[in-house]
C-alpha cells in the first residue's frame, strides 16, 4: 500500500468521524474540520505538511468518536445508504443476515412441529430410530439450535453496535459462532443424555430435547464446558491405574528403606553390646580402641555383624570367669550342707 492510499483512506475515515461527530452533537475543532474540507488531494507544495494535518486531524477525530473506531464509523456510513425494508432489519449487514436467519430458523422450527413424528419420543432416539421419523426429529432439534444460536447471536451484535465496541474485521466469528451453537444444541439433545436435573423446590426439573436444543445452541460454551469434563474424567479413569502402581512402588520402597535403617540400627546395638561386655569382662579400653577401627568398616558396610576382635560369622567370645569366692570359716560353719563351702561363685552381675 503506498503513501497515496494511505492518505486518501486516512481522508476517508476523517471525513466520515467529522459528519457522525457533527450529528451525535459532539463540538469539532475549527481546524480540523478545515483539515478535512480540504480533502485527500493536496498539491504537491507543501504534501508533507497537509499529511501531517491530517494525521493530526484524525487522532483528534477518532478520540472524539471513542469508543467508536474509524472503521465502524466508516461502515455506519456505508450501511446508511441503505433504506426501505432492509434498513428496519438491522444498521449493518450481518445484523440483518442474522435477522433473517432467526426469522427463518422460526419458521422452520414452527413448521416441523406441526409433524405427528414430534409426538412419539422414541422417534427421537437417534441409537433406535430410523427413516423419515427419525429425520423430521433431528430437522426439529436443528432449527431449535438455530433459533437459539441466531438470538444469542443477535443479541450480541446488537450490544456491541450501540456501545460501539463492535469490529468489522471480526464479522466471520459471529457466523462461526452460529455454526458451533447448532451443533452444540444438535449433540446436547442426542448424543449427551442430560435430560433433567436436581431442581430446589420440586424433585427434578423435566428438561425435554428441544429444550436442550435450544440451550446448547444459545451457549456453545456450556456444551464445550460438559464435553471438557467427560474427557477429564476419562483421562482420571485412565491415569489412575498408572498412579496406583507408581503408588504401589513407592511403598514397597519405603518398606525396603525401613527394613535398612532397623538392620543398621540392629548392628549398631549389637556392636556396643558387644563393647560393654568386653569392658565388664576386664579388657583394656586401649584394645578395644584398636578394636573399633576395624570394626568401624564393617558397621559402614553391608556384611554380617561380626563381634569385636572377631571373624565374621562367629559369636562373640564368652567374658573370662571371675576368681571364686571362698567364705570365712564363721560363715562355713553355719552352712548345713557341704556344697557351701566349695560351692562356685557365681557370675557377677554387670
Amino acid at each position: 500500500m503506498d503513501t497515496g492510499s494511505i492518505t486518501a483512506e486516512m481522508a476517508n475515515e476523517a471525513r466520515a468521524m467529522a459528519q457522525y461527530a457533527l450529528r451525535a452533537g459532539i463540538a469539532v475543532p475549527a481546524w480540523a474540520l478545515e483539515v478535512v474540507s480540504r480533502g485527500d488531494t493536496p498539491g504537491e507544495e507543501g504534501a508533507a505538511a497537509a499529511r501531517s494535518d491530517l494525521l493530526r486531524a484524525h487522532a483528534e477525530l477518532s478520540k472524539l468518536v471513542s469508543p467508536f473506531t474509524p472503521d465502524l464509523v466508516v461502515l455506519f456510513e456505508l450501511e446508511s445508504k441503505v433504506t426501505g425494508f432492509l434498513r428496519a432489519l438491522g444498521r449493518t449487514r450481518l445484523e440483518r443476515s442474522f435477522m433473517l436467519t432467526a426469522i427463518g430458523s422460526v419458521l422452520l422450527f414452527i413448521g416441523l412441529s406441526l409433524s405427528p413424528y414430534l409426538k412419539n419420543p422414541q422417534h427421537a432416539d437417534i441409537f433406535n430410530a430410523v427413516g423419515l421419523p427419525l429425520l423430521v426429529n433431528e430437522l426439529f432439534f436443528i432449527s431449535a439450535a438455530a433459533v437459539g444460536a441466531s438470538f444469542s447471536g443477535l443479541f450480541q451484535i446488537d450490544r456491541e453496535l450501540s456501545l460501539g465496541t463492535f469490529l468489522p474485521k471480526n464479522q466471520s466469528s459471529y457466523w462461526v459462532q452460529l455454526i458451533l451453537g447448532i451443533v452444540a444444541g444438535l449433540l446436547l439433545s442426542t448424543i449427551l443424555d442430560i435430560y433433567s436435573k436436581p431442581g430446589a423446590d420440586e424433585g427434578r426439573v423435566n428438561l425435554t430435547q428441544s429444550t436442550l436444543a435450544l440451550l446448547g445452541g444459545f451457549s456453545s460454551s456450556v456444551v464445550q464446558r460438559i464435553v471438557q469434563r467427560l474427557i477429564e474424567a476419562l483421562e482420571a479413569i485412565l491415569k489412575g491405574s498408572a498412579e496406583q502402581d507408581l503408588l504401589v512402588r513407592d511403598q514397597e520402597n519405603k518398606q525396603r528403606l525401613e527394613e535398612s535403617l532397623a538392620k543398621e540400627r540392629m548392628r549398631s546395638t549389637l556392636m556396643l553390646v558387644d563393647m560393654q561386655r568386653r569392658l565388664a569382662g576386664g579388657e583394656r579400653p586401649e584394645a578395644l580402641q584398636g578394636l573399633m577401627g576395624e570394626a568401624s568398616p564393617a558397621v559402614l558396610s553391608n556384611d554380617p555383624f561380626s563381634p569385636l576382635g572377631g571373624s565374621p560369622g562367629t559369636s562373640p567370645a564368652e567374658p573370662p570367669n571371675p576368681p571364686e569366692l571362698t567364705p570365712c570359716p564363721r560363715c562355713a560353719s553355719r552352712s548345713s550342707g557341704p556344697t557351701a563351702i566349695g560351692r562356685p561363685a557365681t557370675r557377677p552381675r554387670w
